[in-house]
Formats: structure tokens, sequence, C-alpha cells
């Protein structure tokens, strides 16, 4: 009922106060999504097509430019979601068909495609950055750059430091940067996504869902899934890969990936806009994605739902009760905590590798197994985690594995970056929780990267790019402007300002 009162008191604002250009760049800019989602899909499979790896890369590194133009003249959170959504729903089945026609592996090809123009759309919205702490993110981003190049770095100039370079430092870094514009007071215009493109996405992400059952049950071909995978690393159940599987009541099902490469990232990629639908109070919408996600059997993003929802709420409804708002907020942690456990009894999987890897790291530490200076300054960029594991094969026994923080964020990070990258991460996490200013974005916040504890893959690029698009929907929409507007009017001496 709250909530339904909730978005009604906000609709009427927004239909009282809303800003002349909405309605029309609202629906420019939902085509303009889509237009995107189909040129970059069309490159792609362009690239894939001609064969020649000359001709792939001058697409990949043109398209790569051409998407920091689209930064400058477009809304910048538009134009990161309709990346997001081509690779998460389109490279797939990409892939394999590249695979059928070129024996290549065009996966690596498309990853880096799609690094290269998400970093360079956070980048582009980092230069606009303002506001303090100004010092803390860059000081992050200088200490990455130093391990990046030191001469004691471990794993430096391999496939694995290469990896996680791209795939976690970076990002974390310009994620950083970019958050703290997104959040300041008054915000660049470039970067205030609209809600036709959450249409747009949704309903991709919906009808993706009956699509990629069907190609995968009944068009393609299990061999292409089976090749495919294998340049992961995966074993195989029945031709699928066996993170696709999951038991659950001692039996064995198939977790619903749509045209998905993963359905853990489908499952978070539908709980991310569940979760923003709801907030607007759209019920059915996020009910609908709700069910993509526990079909996904993805259990952090059923955790970012039902935990979001539950701080949001905490935050609400008690804003002026600090010690009680404090006290809830623990006994949610711990509940959290207790969910994510129980969940995986009950599908059977092995929830113990995220503790482990979160504990064994510092066990090492309290054990004195590992110097001073390998505490500060860890064991070096790529020298751990899943995917220092899959390039070493059976030469890295289970615990060693756990014991470099794999399967859990922070455990890996302290491992490869020491206390010292660890302490800078943490410290940016609770300066983040200020910066947001609504309930809402603040619930997603913490839940998040209390996830991330045991999520290795929370700390990476896909998902912190998620995290960064929806934060900026929760924080930039329409709905919150027209409601300081509202605020405004009514106090009748508001005075803009940047965040301090």
């Amino acid at each position: 009922m709250w909530l339904a009162t909730y978005a009604n008191r906000h609709n009427n604002t927004m239909s009282a106060y809303s800003p002349p250009f909405c309605a029309e760049q609202e629906r420019a800019f939902s085509w303009q999504t889509l237009w995107l989602l189909l040129c970059f899909l069309a490159v792609a499979l362009g690239g894939g097509v001609l064969g020649s790896p000359f001709v792939t890369y001058v697409f990949t590194f043109g398209v790569a430019g051409a998407g920091v133009l689209v930064f400058s003249v477009g809304r910048s959170m538009n134009t990161l979601l309709a990346i997001l959504l081509v690779y998460a729903l389109c490279a797939f089945y990409y892939t394999l068909w590249g695979l059928a026609f070129f024996e290549q592996d065009t996966r690596n090809l498309l990853a880096v495609f799609k690094n290269l123009l998400i970093l360079a759309g956070m980048a582009w919205v980092a230069v606009h950055f303002r506001g303090f702490p100004r010092w803390l993110p860059l000081t992050l981003a200088a200490y990455f750059l130093l391990l990046t190049v030191q001469p004691w770095q471990a794993a430096r100039f391999s496939l694995p430091w290469a990896g996680y370079l791209m795939n976690t430092y970076v990002p974390l870094a310009v994620f950083f940067l970019a958050f703290y514009t997104v959040t300041a007071k008054q915000p660049h215009r470039a970067f205030i996504p609209a809600s036709g493109s959450l249409y747009v996405g949704t309903l991709l992400v919906l009808i993706s869902a009956p699509v990629g059952w069907l190609v995968s049950h009944i068009l393609l071909d299990t061999e292409l899934i089976s090749l495919q995978q294998a340049l992961k690393g995966y074993s195989h159940i029945e031709g699928y890969p066996r993170n696709w599987w999951a038991y659950l009541g001692g039996n064995l099902y198939l977790r619903l990936s749509g045209t998905a490469e993963d359905p853990i990232f489908y499952g978070y990629l539908a709980g991310f806009f569940a979760y923003i639908w709801l907030v607007r109070g759209a019920l059915v919408w996020a009910g609908l994605l709700t069910l993509i996600v526990i079909a996904a059997v993805a259990k952090g993003a059923m955790m970012l739902l039902l935990g979001g929802v539950a701080f949001w709420t905490v935050l609400h409804f008690l804003h002026p009760l600090s010690f009680l708002r404090s006290l809830l907020g623990a006994l949610l942690l711990a509940a959290l905590v207790g969910f994510y456990v129980v969940a995986s009894g009950v599908s059977q999987t092995s929830a113990d590798i995220h503790v482990l890897g979160l504990w064994l790291p510092f066990e090492q530490v309290l054990k004195g197994e590992v110097g001073l200076f390998q505490v500060l300054f860890g064991h070096g960029i790529g020298s751990s985690g899943n995917l220092y594991k899959a390039m070493m094969g059976s030469e890295l026994s289970h615990l060693q594995w756990l014991q470099g923080g794999a399967e859990s964020g922070f455990g890996l990070v302290f491992y490869q970056t020491g206390a010292v990258g660890l302490g800078l991460l943490l410290a940016l996490i609770a300066c983040g929780f200020k910066r947001c200013q609504t309930s809402a974005a603040r619930g997603l916040w913490l839940v998040y990267w209390a996830n991330a504890a045991v999520q290795e893959n929370l700390i990476n690029l896909n998902f912190i790019t998620l995290l960064l698009v929806t934060v900026a929907i929760l924080e930039l929409s329409d709905l919150r402007l027209s409601d300081k507007k509202d605020r405004a009017n009514a106090s009748g001496h508001y005075q803009p300002h940047r965040r301090a």
C-alpha cells in the first residue's frame, strides 16, 4: 500500500511540474537507445562475417571511438545501458555463430569490444567530475596504476594480470570517478537517463527469456554451446555448461539464461530492472522481472531485491531515528547472510567457498604466513582468483585457490592489492553511501557491496556498470528532479549547488 501511495504522490508531482523538454526527449532517447542496440550489434556481426582479423579490429576500435562521441551528444547512462544489453543479450549467440564459421574465439574479441566502449563511456562521465572528496577516488586510481607497473608485481604482464586489470581494477577506479559525477547536486544533463530507454531495456530482457529458450532447446545444436563454453573451462551436463544447472530439492534443473551467455548475469540484469520498477511503484513490471530472477536461480540477485527493499523501507520510514535505523540495518545484514547460507543449502551449492574465499586471505595474515609487505600491498594483480585458476588449470589446488580470495570480491582485492587497496575501496564505499540522496539508492548501495564481500563477480565491469546505471536512474530520473523542483517552489528560495 505504501509503495502505491509513494508512487502516486510522486507521479502527481511529475505531472504538475515536469520540465517541458522531457516529453519529446523521452521518446527521442528511447529510440536512440534502440538504434544504438541495432548499430552495435550490426557492427559486431559485420566484423565476424568479414572474418579478416584486420577488418575486425578496425571495427572494434572504430566503434569504440564512435562510442565516445555518442556520450558527448546523447544521454550517457542510456548509452551505457545499450552497450550492456547488446553484449548480454546478443553476444553469446554471435560467439557461437563465429565459432561455427571461422573457428576462432570471438568471445574474447567481443569482450574487448564491449570493455573499450563501456570504459570510454565511464571515462567520459568522469571528465565532468565535481565535488569533494576528489582525492579519494583519484588516490584509488593512482594506487592501482602503481601496482600495475611495480617491479615486484608477481603476475605482471600475464593473461590473468590483463584480465583483472581490464575487468576489475581499471573499471573500479573509473566507476568511482563517474559515480561521484552522477551523484553531484547539479549533474550534467547528458547523464540524466530517459524513462523511455528503461522501457526498451525492460522489454528486451523480458523478450530474451522465451527467445533464448526457443533457440537453445529447439533450434541450436548443443555441440556449439559445448565448444563455446569449453573455451572458458566449464564442464558440461547434457551438452550445457555446468553453471547453467542448479540442484533444487535433489533434482537438477536448467537455469533460465535467456539469450545471455551466463544465467547469473541475466538474473542480475533482471534484478536491477525489477528494483527500479519496484521503486517507481510499477508492480507488474517488477513482478515479471522477479520471475526471471527466480528462474535464473541467481541467489545474489535475490539478495539484491530482498535486501534492497528491506533497507529502502528502513531508511524511508526511520529516517529521524538514527540509532534504531542502524540497529535494524545490522539485523538485516545478518538476515541476508543467513538467507544466503540457507538458499545455498536448499539449492545444494557450495556456499562455503564464498565464505572461505573471504576469510582465508585474512587467516593467513593472522597465522603469520604472509609478510608485512604483502599484507600492505598484496601479492600482485592477477595472482589469484577464478581467472588465474582458469589459466593455471590443475596446477592450482582447491585450497590455494580459496586462499587467494577466489569467489569473494573483498577477499580477492585484499589478496591482490593488500590492506591499502581494500582500505581505499571500503572508504569509497562508505563515502558513496553518504553521496546517495534517495533511500532507494542507499538501500541498493548497501546490499550490493555487502553481497560483493562474498561474490567475486560483483567487482567486475559488467556488474558495477549495472550499479552505476541503476544509481543514475534512481538519483537523476525526471521523477526526482520534478520532486526537487516542487520542494524548491514551495520553499521559494531554492539555490542549486553541488554536493560538498
